[in-house]
Formats: structure tokens, sequence, C-alpha cells
């Protein structure tokens, strides 16, 4: 099969994706792959052909600091910029792809392949994605709610997304000579082949999933390794460190982060890495202690099992890849779905509740930091959980999934 991916967001989202892309290639399809401009050397780095679309993630989200942690900016630059980028350049890339595969904020897969008369796959990496009695809305921090306000919350949710997206969508639906679409947010979702790529113990999928919804396992990419010598050397010369890294979440208090972090990590008598991410975390801090060490892109699957636990910002990949790796992990949620990983990580006895950024201090990590290197029960169930995970048949499903829909299967 000759197969586009088409991840949009930040490397959370084009990550697994990749894995996929990387799995498909193996079995000798066609596979290339459109993202935003700023994915473009590690993503030709797997030997896979990348087309830049849209607009650059990292330098957007960095220009908006922590406006990213509201609502409305984030509905009216999806409405004013990503979308009408997305539908200026999609159409154009790889035109005889036989099937399109989108995951995160990809607004224009659906009807690049709707024009074109190709199968679409939208891949989603928590149930959250999908309206439930059994979770709230994204951008819900409560997930205790009741079944009926967690239903509410979608309701009203979905009137807000469409006041923004809904006009926006239409006008670029247009321009392909499609026609309108009610309800723009959900169209993504129920028009099309849909994926749930999630591991069912750490994320089990809700009862009411709905049912042209296909459930596999997690897509992890192994990069490549080994560690640089310096970052081995420093893992190797002390007792496991605690690593603190919020990804790609952007924050004007990346110098408070840093100092709150190392302030933390002394009080818990831990060694400590920061990851730098898109924030720049620990960058601008001159004179680092000797037991802290600052890294930028390295692959997690790689360090978090070396590590004695790992402190981030809640997003699908990062969660997942620390509960593989077997380690406790503290969710420091921003966003959207960082609160539900958040609390399935507290629900799952991985790691102790914690404030979401906002409201994080020296002492409350301190306390959180000690939980998890003196509580043999975190470590215990991590180990457990990254047992169960590392078990299961990996991207052997999802690879099955896309050959049957796409129909090239050869299994």
């Amino acid at each position: 099969m000759k197969i586009l991916l088409a991840p949009y967001g930040t490397r959370g989202d084009v990550q697994p994706l990749i894995a996929l892309g990387v799995a498909l290639r193996d079995r000798g399809h066609r596979v290339e792959v459109s993202a935003p401009d700023n994915f473009r050397a590690w993503i030709q780095s797997f030997g896979l052909i990348f087309h830049p679309v849209g607009l650059d993630m990292e330098q957007l989200l960095g220009a908006a600091g922590d406006k990213i942690r509201s609502l409305s900016w984030m509905m009216s630059h999806l409405s004013e910029d990503l979308i009408p980028a997305q539908f200026n350049s999609l159409p154009q890339t790889f035109p005889d792809a036989d099937i399109i595969i989108g995951a995160g904020l990809q607004f224009a897969g659906a009807s690049v392949a709707e024009q074109r008369r190709v199968p679409y796959v939208m891949v989603v990496y928590c149930p959250v994605a999908f309206p439930s009695s059994e979770h709230p809305a994204p951008n819900i921090k409560s997930q205790r709610l009741p079944r009926v306000v967690n239903r509410l919350t979608w309701s009203l949710g979905a009137v807000v997304a469409d006041l923004f997206l809904q006009k926006s969508m239409n006008r670029s639906r247009g321009l392909l000579g499609l026609g309108r679409v009610n309800g723009a947010a959900s169209h993504l979702i129920t028009c099309t082949h849909t994926i749930l790529a999630a591991d069912p113990s750490l994320a089990p999928a809700p009862r009411d999933l709905p049912a042209n919804v296909v459930k596999v396992d997690s897509l992890v990419l192994d990069e490549g390794g080994p560690l640089d010598d310096e970052l081995a050397e420093f893992l190797s010369s002390g007792p496991p460190p605690i690593y603190v890294g919020f990804g790609s979440m952007v924050t004007g208090e990346a110098d408070r982060a840093a100092r709150m972090s190392l302030e933390a990590a002394e009080l818990a008598g831990s060694r400590l890495i920061l990851g730098s991410g898109w924030t720049g975390l620990g960058l601008e801090r001159d004179n680092l202690p000797s037991w802290c060490r600052v890294i930028s892109t390295v692959p997690h699957h790689l360090l978090f099992p070396r590590c004695a636990a790992v402190v981030h910002h809640g997003g699908a990949g990062t969660t997942t890849t620390v509960a593989r790796a077997g380690v406790p992990q503290i969710v420091v949620p921003h966003l959207l779905d960082q609160f539900y990983w958040a609390h399935r990580v507290q629900l799952l006895g991985l790691g102790p509740q914690s404030d979401r950024f906002d409201y994080l201090e020296a002492g409350g990590l301190a306390q959180n930091m000690k939980a998890v290197l003196n509580d043999e029960s975190f470590r215990q169930r991590a180990a457990s959980m990254g047992n169960e995970i590392r078990a299961r048949e990996g991207m052997t499903g999802s690879v099955r999934v896309i050959e049957e829909i796409g129909g090239g299967s050869r299994i």
C-alpha cells in the first residue's frame, strides 16, 4: 500500500504514528509522513519521506507561553491558523496514497480522504477523546464527577467546539468542493475508521465506547541508542536519579520550575535529571550542583528504566513510556487529557496525587518525591504494570488493522 501518515501537534501526537509508520514500512508498504516542519530531521532519521504541513508547533507554542492553557486561545488558533494551514497544504501531499492516517490536531485529513475517495483512519491515544459517561470532556480537571455530569460536560463542550471550529472547517471543506458538516469536532471521529491506541490496563476503554472504534495496544517507538557517554556515566556514578521534564509543554515560568525541581530533589535526597523540553527547563541556570544534569532529547525508553521515578506533564506517550519502564511516576498536569492520566496513575497506585503545574510548589513536590522513593508499594505496582505492558503484542495488532482497512492485508 501507499500510506500517508498525517499526525499534527506536539511530539506526543507525532511519535506514536512514526512507530506505526516504521512498522508498516518494514512490512513492505510505502510510507510518507506529513507533519509540522519542526519534526523534519527527526522523522527523516527513520528513513521516512517527509512533507511539511501547517505551522511549526514548537515555534507557535513557544511564542504563546502560558496562554496554551487557555481554552479560548487554543480554540481561536485552531480556527484561525491551524485549520486553514492544514487545508492549504495537505491536499497536495502524496496524492496517490491509498489510505490517510491522522492523529492529534489533524482537522484536514478526513476531508482530504473524502475528496480523494480513499479510507481515512483517525488514531487517538487516550479514551478521553470519546464522549462517555465514565469520564468528563478533556478540559475538565475533576475526574470524579457523577456519570450524568460527565455526559453534560461533553454536550456543552461540543457546543463550544462547534462555535469556534464549525465556520472554519466548512469554509475549508468548500474549497475542496465538499459539503458542510454538522459537528466539526465529532466529525473527525464519527465519520471515519477510528483506532484507540492505548494500553488496556493503563487506560481501559469506557464501556460506552462508540461502535466504530477499534482498540489496539499503545504505539511505542523504540528509538536507537545507546545513551551518550556523559549521561551514561552520570547514571552509573550514583543511585538512580529522579527525572523531571514537561515535554512540549511551554511556560514563561521555566526558571521557577527548574528552581523548584532542584529544591524538591535536594529535600528528598535524590539526584536529578532535568529534561529541558520545549520550555528550556534548566537551560538558563548556571552552576548546577554535581548531582544534577540537564539533557535535551534522549530516548525515554532507554533512560526511564534507569531512573528512580519520573516527574512529567501527563502526556499519553510519556505516561505510557514510564509505565512500560516499570518505575513510579508523579504527574503534574497542565491541560486537557493530562488530568485523566494523572487520575489513572493515582488510581492504579503508580504514583501519588500531585498538584497541577499552576499550583506546584517545592515542598509538595519534595513530599511526592520522598513518597515514590521510600514507599515500596509504588515501586511494586509500577514494576508489575511494566511487566504487563511489555508482554503485549506491540505493533502487530495495529499493522493488521491498517492492512485490513486499506485492503493490503498479507496476514
